[in-house]
């Protein structure tokens, strides 16, 4: 007896689910026979790509006839018919695309209530739309929803109720009233690798408990906020909150942990927290109103606060916490308070009209404060932006910021607006202490780029065994500080050398072993990672007389580590443009992650990567693509 049961509408046997020839045409007719218990052994059900509701349409009562899910029996969508592993189906392929609606027939109303109920099992692989109520209804149980798109439902998307416990990975929620919501009994819920998008409420968090990480929450159209929580308890980290009609992130009565997010160009005020709640090491800017709105005993800290249209930070209480910020060019004042909140360690520069707005703002130490004149351990002197023309709030070498934030700093959790660890000698005077502002300046990256690589190396290798009067000796390289360049200082640099995350991922360019080919020779050009990838997908060009012949296919994507279920054969056209997309990474791993291969015919030739191309890490941190063109043949 089979684990599986196969369900495809154009199945042609019959129809007993044994296998793809003799599949259901329904899932609902093969969740009946699995509640029957006629398949004694089956733990999953596969479906094939197409359209199934959940009761026939000339069923006069089908509100409250849903797809009910069976505790144990998990549900794989997007099959094509014919294959052996769910790890074959190729998720990106909208051919594919395995419907469950709750428009019976096909009328464009929503008639069904819920169009699945959930249990303690998986939904993987389906577009789930139509619900009158929800697309998928959550109630005291633990489903894990994975690889979905849910859309077009009168109220909820995914609803949790009544200490469901759900998990939710990679999935697109929209054009849904709410698209996640949480309510009733502490519910808990998992939300990873999401994009939640154009729905009133995006995710609507109601006394329940919420981890979210690495998901995209934008286009709502909700004043409160595209993430509202009231009498709830979140995590949000590594998301994107951003172009919102409203707030971004609006908590109420709430405990919430915000880190490591972008919250930006949303219409009203970016976040709104109150008592006890945490904003750490986010980007906030451009938004309508103020950056944060902050009360209780929050703590507002590491994070680059610009250009938002009214204050960047507004204080409702003289107990919130406000250090080791950038806070620059906001359109009414940096700070507004009524109150005296403690402000440490920020610099507060270019704001509109000035630094800070009403509040006495007596608890000021270790700031760098324009045109402040009162002295004790704040200083008032340009901060040295890289660039603040284009938004790059770095430090630069020069800046008096670097070493002069609060000497007693000693938050291990909190990190600079990079995702790197506080506290570097970054005066290279031997004394470690923290930078005042979000950016920890990093006296490694000998090249001011933003990256400690190999433009940093050639730096160091440049005043290699020389002593202070030597003509190459750099102070900046001695980094054990005794005027002299040698292996004490390169142990020092390689613990940093392509080690932070953000600096390490500098990613993927293009090798050759050949720069000379002979007319006629086939050339194939590597693909390399300096860092672990996720996922990729890459377009290169080739300019000059050459034919594109092949790149990396599903028939050899295993030689290069990648899941043979994931990739899409390479799309090209044979003068000139390569496109490889929809690989995924099976176990993150770096070296050679691709190929592609040309006929060289003559003159000079160029390889490049273009612009539309991404990559992610293990960490679903974007990874950078060089686009630095490899040469072969002479010009003519």
């Amino acid at each position: 007896l089979s684990p599986v049961v196969y369900v495809d509408k154009n199945a042609n046997g019959v129809n007993n689910g044994t296998n793809w020839a003799n599949a259901y045409k329904e899932l609902r007719d093969a969740l009946a026979d699995v509640n029957a218990g006629l398949h004694g052994c089956a733990n999953q059900i596969w479906v094939a790509d197409g359209n199934y509701a959940p009761t026939d349409a000339n069923d006069p009562l089908p509100y409250e006839k849903p797809f009910a899910m069976i505790d144990g029996i998990d549900i794989y969508g997007h099959f094509a018919g014919w294959e052996s592993s769910i790890y074959q189906r190729n998720l990106a392929d909208s051919n594919n695309d395995t419907v469950l609606t709750g428009d019976i027939d096909d009328d464009n109303t929503n008639e069904v209530q819920y169009v699945v109920i959930a249990a303690d099992s998986r939904l993987d692989g389906f577009t789930v739309k139509k619900g009158y109520n929800s697309g998928i209804y959550c109630n005291a149980c633990s489903p894990t929803i994975e690889n979905c798109v849910v859309k077009y439902n009168n109220y909820y998307g995914i609803s949790c109720v009544n200490g469901a416990n759900t998990t939710i990975t990679n999935t697109f929620i929209s054009n849904n009233s709410n698209g996640i919501y949480c309510n009733e009994s502490n519910p808990y819920v998992n939300i990873n690798k999401c994009t939640v998008s154009t729905n009133t409420c995006n995710f609507s968090a109601n006394f329940c408990t919420a981890d979210v990480t690495d998901s995209i929450f934008s286009h709502a159209n909700n004043s409160y906020g595209s993430i509202c929580a009231s009498y709830a308890n979140l995590i949000i980290e590594r998301c994107d909150i951003s172009d919102n009609q409203g707030r971004g992130i609006g908590c109420y009565n709430t405990s919430v942990s915000i880190k490591q997010c972008n919250v930006q160009r949303n219409t009203s005020t970016g976040i709104v927290v109150g008592d006890n709640d945490i904003v750490m090491s986010s980007i906030i800017s451009d938004n309508g109103d103020q950056g944060v709105n902050a009360s209780g005993n929050s703590q507002i800290a590491g994070n680059l606060i610009y250009s938002n249209a009214s204050c960047g930070i507004y204080c409702g209480s003289a107990a919130v916490e406000i250090r080791n910020n950038t806070i620059v060019h906001n359109g009414y004042f940096g700070i507004y308070s009524y109150n005296d909140p403690n402000i440490k360690s920020n610099i507060i520069w270019d704001n509109t009209p000035s630094g800070f707005g009403d509040g006495s703002f007596t608890k000021l130490n270790y700031n760098c404060i324009q045109n402040y004149t009162g002295g004790g351990t704040n200083i008032n002197t340009d901060p040295c932006f890289v660039n603040k023309d284009v938004n790059d709030y770095h430090l630069r070498m020069n800046s008096n910021c670097i070493d002069r934030g609060d000497p007693c700093f000693n938050d291990a959790n909190l990190f600079d607006i990079d995702g790197e660890d506080r506290i570097m000698d970054g005066d290279n005077n031997g004394v470690f202490r923290v930078d005042i502002g979000a950016d920890e300046f990093c006296p490694y990256d000998l090249s001011q780029d933003g990256f400690v690589n190999f433009s940093d190396f050639a730096v160091f290798a440049r005043s290699w065994k020389t002593s202070d009067g030597n003509a190459n000796y750099n102070y900046l390289c001695d980094y054990f500080p005794d005027s002299k360049i040698d292996y004490k200082d390169l142990y020092i640099f390689c613990d940093y050398w392509l080690s932070p995350s953000d600096w390490a991922d500098i990613g993927g360019y293009l090798i050759c072993d050949v720069n000379e080919p002979n007319s006629g020779d086939e050339v194939t050009v590597q693909i390399y990672s300096d860092v672990p990838l996720f996922c990729m997908g890459v377009a290169i060009s080739v300019a000059g007389d050459a034919n594109i012949t092949g790149a990396m296919s599903t028939a050899d994507c295993n030689e290069y580590g990648w899941d043979p279920s994931w990739p899409t054969d390479p799309f090209f056209e044979e003068n000139g443009w390569l496109y490889i997309s929809g690989i995924k990474w099976e176990s993150d791993a770096n070296g050679v992650v691709g190929y592609i291969k040309f006929r060289y015919n003559s003159g000079q030739v160029s390889v490049s990567i273009t612009e539309d191309c991404a990559a992610y890490d293990a960490n679903c941190e974007p990874v950078l693509i060089s686009g630095e063109a490899l040469t072969f043949g002479e010009s003519q």
